[in-house]
């Protein structure tokens, strides 16, 4: 990779991000991503504007996934009534081992840093589903969060592409 950086989250906008590939092992926890922003304040963003990165590698050294619900929402009608409630869905061990498989060109909206001591890291990541149908309603796809531990967080990528547009 010609820029990476290590422990820089920060440093990073992902609400445009697309999973292309994600993998959890017993070590590594590692996406594959298109369209991670690059801020300016990173140390490897020598364009001082926000810009798109490259095919990027995030990697999540000695990390694992630690747990993971699927989240549920609350319908309402146009009167602002409670017409429904779905309740989140705590993934359980073996769904939680499967759910990076299913990830290919889902969303990696959220990937923060929630608290740290030593030596690891915990992780908040968000995962978005897109919905089957161009005009669905929000409620017709799924969302994740899911927490994972690591050591250090390494984001590689090869090249720059264009800036931000907003």
């Amino acid at each position: 990779m010609k820029f990476e950086c290590t422990d820089e989250l920060q440093n990073f906008s992902f609400e445009d991000c697309i999973i292309k590939r994600f993998e959890a092992t017993d070590s590594t926890v590692s996406f594959e991503v298109e369209a991670l922003i690059v801020k300016p304040s990173n140390s490897q963003n020598p364009n001082y504007t926000e810009s798109y990165a490259g095919t990027a590698l995030i990697r999540l050294i000695g990390g694992r996934l630690l747990s993971g619900r699927k989240e549920g929402f609350r319908y309402y009608d146009a009167d602002d009534r409670l017409i429904s409630v779905t309740p989140d869905e705590e993934l359980g061990p073996e769904q939680l081992r499967e759910f990076p498989s299913r990830c290919k060109d889902a969303y990696l909206f959220r990937l923060e840093e929630s608290s740290a001591g030593e030596g690891r890291v915990l992780l908040d990541i968000s995962i978005e589903f897109p919905a089957e149908e161009e005009y669905a309603s929000p409620n017709d796809s799924d969302s994740y969060a899911l927490t994972a531990s690591c050591e250090k967080v390494i984001i590689g990528w090869d090249q720059y592409l264009n800036r931000v547009q907003r």
